[in-house]
């Protein structure tokens, strides 16, 4: 077991398109970004993007996570930035990808409230909003995966 591996899942409103992006081009921009920075810091993990949310799970030693996600919180294309977990896990969950691209959904699709989750703090510590995404991420990856679609 690693003792220094952690796991961070969080939650934002995507403000990537309020000036006009092109959905693809900054899908695009994000992931290769993502997949350069995280090979080199030893962090994998995985990527949902909706028009209206981000959902990321990411992996790694405790301070290239933090890492990270700090580079994540400057990012004006974040907003509402809410951390779901951060805790040390025994394996990681995505440990082939440097940053896997779980899809792209209309935010009606996805399984948790962001507005409910910053009012509902019991939710945060529970894990169960965290432990959604990360089970809903895989389940897409491994689709993507079986289908052979990918970015």
């Amino acid at each position: 077991m690693d003792h220094d591996l952690y796991s961070l899942a969080y939650l934002s409103r995507n403000c990537a398109l309020e000036n006009g992006s092109d959905l693809a081009t900054v899908v695009r921009d994000i992931l290769s970004v993502s997949r350069s920075k995280n090979r080199r810091l030893g962090v994998t993990g995985a990527l949902l993007f909706s028009r209206g949310r981000f959902a990321q799970v990411f992996e790694g030693s405790q301070a290239s996570v933090e890492a990270v996600f700090e580079a994540i919180q400057r990012d004006l294309r974040h907003r509402d930035v809410k951390v779901l977990y951060f805790k040390p896990i025994g394996k990681r969950n995505f440990g082939d990808w440097s940053m896997a691209f779980a899809g792209l959904l209309d935010e009606a699709v996805l399984p948790v409230n962001v507005d409910g989750v910053s009012s509902n703090h019991d939710a945060i510590a529970t894990d169960k909003i965290g432990q959604d995404n990360v089970k809903l991420l895989a389940a897409l990856i491994n689709r993507q995966e079986l289908a052979g679609a990918g970015i």
